[in-house]
């Protein structure tokens, strides 16, 4: 191939093509050029996403990374995610709520709806990065739960607010 297009092409049609991406970052590093260090950081992100490991720095190297490169590339080449709220405390909603209408920009109506069902669909073939940010925003939510020895008394909720998990965007099946 003497082109991105080949790529972009096999990426549009299976966007979990790991194997592909991987050649194609190979065949950028040969011409010298970022964007293979980009896939292959993305890709290690990924990993440790899945995982459940911790990735201290990586983002931070990646942020840097996509400065350089076209936004319109990063659309077609990155890794594309899901994102689904699966649960939230109870006291944590109301702020669930303000965080999607936030990030969503969706109405009160819509962001109510999305917080009190579960496992709804917030995001769908997003970028890695947004999906990481709208999973911290919803994890970090200050929450408050009844005490059990204190009946009038509230403490400060122990654990993430709000349980979000992101998984690999895949296209739908064909039906012909």
């Amino acid at each position: 191939m003497n082109s991105d297009d080949g790529f972009l092409q096999v990426l549009a049609t299976d966007p979990t093509d790991d194997v592909t991406r991987l050649i194609y970052a190979d065949w950028l590093d040969e011409r010298n050029d970022p964007r293979g260090q980009y896939l292959r950081l993305e890709l290690e992100l990924w990993q440790r996403v899945e995982s459940g490991g911790v990735f201290p720095g990586l983002e931070e190297r990646l942020a840097a990374l996509r400065l350089s490169i076209d936004p319109e590339w990063l659309n077609q080449a990155g890794i594309k995610c899901n994102v689904r709220l699966h649960s939230c405390q109870p006291t944590a909603k109301i702020s669930a709520i303000r965080v999607l209408r936030a990030e969503l920009n969706c109405g009160l109506v819509e962001a109510k709806q999305l917080v009190d069902t579960r496992r709804s669909l917030l995001l769908g073939a997003t970028s890695l990065e947004r999906a990481l940010r709208l999973q911290r925003l919803l994890q970090v939510i200050p929450w408050t739960f009844p005490a059990p020895t204190l009946p009038s008394g509230w403490v400060p909720g122990v654990g993430p607010a709000c349980e979000v998990r992101i998984n690999r965007y895949r296209l739908p099946a064909s039906t012909s």
